[in-house]
């Protein structure tokens, strides 16, 4: 059994172990159940032991708990008995067995046991006195035999004598702690047969134990056992044994209090049978049991009868068949339904169908068979249907074998069929069949319906004739026969080395071929093979006639040499091959396989061809022999003069007009002279460079960089400026080439000299460019009088100035300025409102005065310029020098809002003072066309896509003419009629005079007169609209 099986059976045995309250029968696992209860009788399952000094019955105790069980002894001393349970268990795959049981009413006599014995036994026989039914008591001869074919007992030792060592078997090994005649014990044997090897393999004794009788209680001492034999445990199978509570079953999800490892005489046996035994000794007691369930995994298939089919039978004919069935023996067999053939009979242990028929008939009947498994097992039984044809009068065929050899007569029953025996045979002659007449009719078919009772079948025969193959030398062919009239199928074609079979003859040589089937005269017949030497067939393929040859290849085959190269005009002969094209080419000679060969000439037309070598293609063309070539005019190539064609690539002389005569392929070669282009260097101020050349198609290497004094180079380029760079080593195209050198002017510096101001960064320039002045820097005390060529004196610069090539010093000039000298402060408003200028003393500081206004301009602050600059603080400390302090603005935009007056919605937008405006996307109205953006929700001007409106918040109106709707049947398409718009122009514009209060806002809280106002103008408006539509909706458009 394998790992997933043993998994299976162990989890159906747990799965019951947790649900046993009540009796049940799960899928996977049989169990019989057995209260022992009143009313209850052996039956045929189970057998009293014998000898029988005692046998077990059920005991009503009214007073007791429970009130009936199974006693297993009087309470005679020296009495006692034994149960067994007669059909077999499978064990192979585990058995769970739980029971309760009480030792009650007496003086501590012996005890019980339940015992396992291998299923095939059928002794009843049990061992008497105070060997529980297992041990083999030496002491108390002659009580010396143990159970038969034993495999293990389980003893509930109330005295003594089954846990003694003394009652141990032979052979057996030394079990650590075994209680020795102490009462109370638990304890296994096995296994052994008889007295031999009967050992005490497992005891236990402690508290759990203490079944002793001493109550005169049934229920005072009673105990419930769990024993389980588990082959699927992971190391060794165990024997584990529970004790728990009376009339409970014991959980196996704990450890048991005994377990074993279970023998391999248990575990080899494929079924058991159980029961128990007790013994009194010389005292009394009651041992009693009840509950008893037993658990048994199915490892047998069901029961099969293996006999599918019976034999018919005659009247009077002696009959005898047997019914076979697979389970688990022994069997019985019944008729289940239907009747035998009268004067048959079924043996109900043996399954045998025997006796001699009385009556004609077909009979339908089914078999029944029962195998020994446990009653109620699924499987248990098996049916098998059958039917039997009882035939009439014995009758017997006859065989007239017409000189043939002997054939056995045939017996049959009347009607019947009759299976035709194997054909006689007959010197000379051939078989033709069994008939029922010397002369005429049919060959009879097997198995054959004889007409009568008695009857003679007849052979018949044909001559035989001898067919003789004459090979002549080809491989050797079995002769054969025909009968007179027959045909003849020839064999396969023999072969013979170095020949060819040409078919089979009716003379050696000439005569008339056979096809593949004959049919010769009656009589005895020779048939000849005729064959051909090998063939060589030479295709010349339009090349002069060559003959063909044979050879022959007797052991290996001759040599074939080839013959001459044929010729053929304007060809070239390229040699023998094995295909028209393409193949392989044969050699002078060669050795050919044993067959016809055919061999094919190639050949090759004779080609002029042109190699250009570079310049443009010229087509070749084919030539016959001693042809003269016209040449072709000159191909060309660029940047290459031609220099003529010649029979070689390079050197040699030039080829004329034409050339020849001339017999095979010739190639002529192109010869050319490259054309120089010539390079130019433009060095714009630089060292000289030479000018070069290059050929066409080739490559220009760029010469060393040239200098030049106050410049950087940059490289040689395409033009003077930008243009792209050349590489090092270039190729340019065909043409002469100018190639320009570019420079970068080295820049002079600019030094500035402060002279005690604040620092001023250096700067650069270039020859003939100019420089910008830097910033005035500042000198506390002291007033900047400007950049000047020299410390003290020379010339002011002005603000730019174009200074001669070299480096150069500028030097700044101060006047000192006394503690007292005052400046001024001017402020350019631009535009705002105007602001008083001011002063400062030397060394003081300046605060700023509040903001001026511009009307539709946001103040930025004052700035040290008009635009950009540098933001001053509202207090700073200027300069020793007069101060020029600039205001900077924002403009503020100007709302422009768009009413819809009903179309979609249109976001506002926003414009700045000298702005323009561009009007949005037009909306779209249900039942209206946009007429545009006007200044007035009616009338007013139209704008333009682009306006420039005044200064100030804009509102502008969408207008919009209703889409007239014709009703009636006419078909005339929808008439809109607009209102001819009007343009206004930037100049017309005028702002509005009230400021425009957002209307797209909800209502708020507390609105008066405004809002019931608005609501009366909507309804007032949505009545208008409804009027109109009414009137657009009958309205005939004409």
């Amino acid at each position: 059994m394998n790992y997933r099986s043993r998994l299976f059976v162990v989890l159906s045995l747990v799965f019951a172990s947790l649900v046993i309250g009540t009796p049940k029968v799960s899928a996977t696992t049989q169990i019989f159940y057995e209260s022992f209860t009143n009313g209850w009788t052996p039956g045929t399952q189970w057998t009293f032991a014998s000898p029988t000094t005692y046998q077990p019955r059920i005991f009503d105790e009214p007073t007791q708990t429970p009130r009936y069980a199974l006693r297993l002894t009087s309470t005679a001393t020296k009495v006692s008995g034994g149960l067994i349970f007669n059909r077999p268990i499978p064990i192979s795959a585990g058995l769970d067995v739980s029971f309760t049981f009480s030792q009650w009413g007496g003086t501590g006599a012996d005890g019980l046991s339940f015992f396992l014995q291998k299923g095939t036994e059928t002794s009843s026989a049990l061992p008497a006195g105070g060997t529980l039914g297992y041990s083999a008591d030496r002491n108390q001869t002659p009580n010396l035999n143990g159970l038969r074919n034993g495999l293990i007992g389980i003893g509930l030792d109330m005295f003594g004598n089954y846990s003694s060592p003394n009652f141990d078997g032979t052979g057996c090994p030394s079990i650590a702690n075994r209680p020795t005649t102490n009462p109370n014990a638990l304890v296994i044997r096995g296994p052994g047969h008889l007295m031999a090897g009967y050992c005490i393999i497992g005891s236990l004794k402690n508290t759990t134990t203490n079944w002793a009788s001493g109550t005169s209680s049934r229920s005072g001492r009673a105990k419930a056992i769990r024993i389980v034999v588990d082959p699927n445990t992971a190391s060794t199978p165990k024997i584990n044994v529970w004790i728990c509570a009376a009339n409970t079953t014991c959980s196996i999800a704990g450890t048991p209090n005994l377990s074993v490892n279970a023998p391999a005489a248990l575990l080899n046996e494929p079924t058991v049978r159980f029961g128990f035994a007790a013994a009194t000794g010389g005292v009394t007691n009651r041992h009693e049991v009840w509950d008893l369930t037993v658990r048994s995994q199915n490892v047998f298939p069901p029961v099969v009868i293996t006999t599918q089919t019976l034999p018919n039978g005659g009247i009077g004919t002696a009959y005898s068949a047997s019914v076979a069935a697979n389970g688990i023996a022994p069997y019985t067999f019944a008729v289940a339904s239907g009747t035998l053939p009268p004067g048959l009979s079924l043996n109900a242990l043996t399954g045998e169908i025997t006796g001699t028929p009385t009556t004609a008939g077909t009979y339908n009947f089914t078999i029944e068979t029962t195998d020994s498994r446990v009653v109620g097992e699924t499987g248990r039984t098996a049916t098998q249907p059958y039917t039997v044809t009882i035939g009439g009068a014995l009758c017997t065929v006859t065989y007239d074998e017409a000189g043939g050899s002997a054939v056995a007569n045939t017996d049959f029953l009347q009607p019947g069929t009759v299976t035709l025996p194997a054909a006689p045979t007959r010197a000379g002659y051939s078989f033709l069949g069994w008939f029922t007449a010397a002369t005429g009719g049919s060959p009879l078919t097997s198995p054959h319906t004889p007409s009568g009772c008695n009857v003679e079948l007849i052979a018949r025969w044909a001559l035989l004739y001898n067919v003789t193959y004459e090979e002549r030398g080809g491989t050797a062919v079995a002769d054969a026969t025909f009968i007179s009239g027959g045909t003849v199928t020839l064999p396969p074609a023999p072969t013979r080395a170095g020949f060819t079979f040409t078919g089979w003859f009716t003379a050696p040589d000439g005569g008339t071929q056979y096809g593949s089937t004959a049919t010769p005269p009656n009589g005895d017949v020779t048939i000849y093979a005729q064959w051909l030497p090998y063939t060589v067939t030479y295709e010349e393929r339009g090349g002069t006639s060559v003959s063909d040859t044979t050879f022959n290849c007797p052991t290996t085959c001759d040599t074939i040499t080839l013959p001459p190269a044929p010729t053929r005009a304007g060809y070239v002969f390229e040699g023998w091959y094995t295909e028209p094209t393409g193949g392989t080419r044969y050699g002078a000679t060669y050795v050919p396989t044993a067959k016809d060969q055919v061999i094919y000439a190639q050949w090759t037309p004779y080609e002029v061809s042109f190699n250009t070598q570079g310049g443009t293609s010229v087509a070749g063309y084919i030539i016959g022999s001693n042809a003269t070539i016209t040449l072709p005019p000159a191909p060309t190539r660029a940047g290459f003069t031609f220099n003529g064609w010649y029979t070689t690539p390079t050197g040699g002389s030039p080829v004329g007009s034409t050339y020849g005569p001339h017999t095979g392929d010739l190639e002529f070669y192109a010869q050319w002279s490259p054309v120089l282009h010539n390079v130019t260097y433009q060095e714009y101020g630089g060292t000289a460079v030479p000018d070069a050349t290059f050929v066409s198609g080739g490559t220009v290497t760029l010469p060393a960089d040239p200098t030049r004094a106050g410049y950087t180079f940059d490289g040689w380029f395409t033009a003077q400026t930008g243009g792209t760079m050349y590489n090092t080593t270039f190729s340019p195209p065909d043409g002469n080439l100018v190639v320009h050198a570019q420079w970068t002017q080295n820049p002079f510096t600019v030094t500035y000299e402060e002279h005690g101001g604040t620092t001023v960064s250096d700067s650069e320039f270039v020859s003939g460019g100019t420089i910008t002045l830097p910033s005035r820097p500042t000198r506390a005390g002291y007033t900047f009088d400007g950049w000047f060529t020299a410390q003290t004196g020379g010339t002011k610069y002005g603000s730019t100035s174009s200074p001669p090539d070299g480096n150069l010093v500028v030097h700044a000039q101060w006047t000192q300025v006394s503690a007292n000298t005052v400046f001024t402060v001017t402020y350019e408003e631009h535009g705002g409102t105007t602001v008083s200028n001011a002063t400062f003393v030397s060394g003081g500081t300046v605060t700023l005065p509040a903001a001026p206004t511009r009307a539709g301009y946001t103040f930025d602050g004052w700035f040290t310029e008009q635009t950009d600059g540098t933001r001053f603080n509202s207090t700073f400390s200027p300069a020793d020098e007069n101060v020029v302090v600039h205001a900077q603005w924002t403009q503020i935009p100007f709302t422009v809002s768009f009413e819809e007056h009903g179309g979609t919605a249109v976001p506002d937008s926003t414009f700045v003072s000298g702005g323009t405006l561009a009007l949005p996307a037009e909306p779209t109205r249900a039942g209206y066309t946009f007429n545009g953006w006007f200044t007035a929700q009616t009338g007013g001007t139209k704008y333009g896509s682009i306006a420039s409106p005044p200064d100030g918040n804009l509102v502008v109106h969408a207008q919009w003419t209703a889409v007239a709707v014709v009703s009636g049947p006419s078909s005339a398409p929808t008439t809109t009629v607009p209102l001819p718009p009007a343009t206004v122009s930037a100049a017309e514009i005028v702002a509005p005079t009230k400021v425009v209060t957002p209307r797209k806002s909800l209502p708020q809280t507390g609105t008066n007169m405004e809002t019931f106002v608005s609501a009366a103008l909507l309804l007032l408006l949505l009545g208008v609209i409804t009027m109109n539509s009414g009137r657009l909706r009958t309205r005939k458009i004409r």
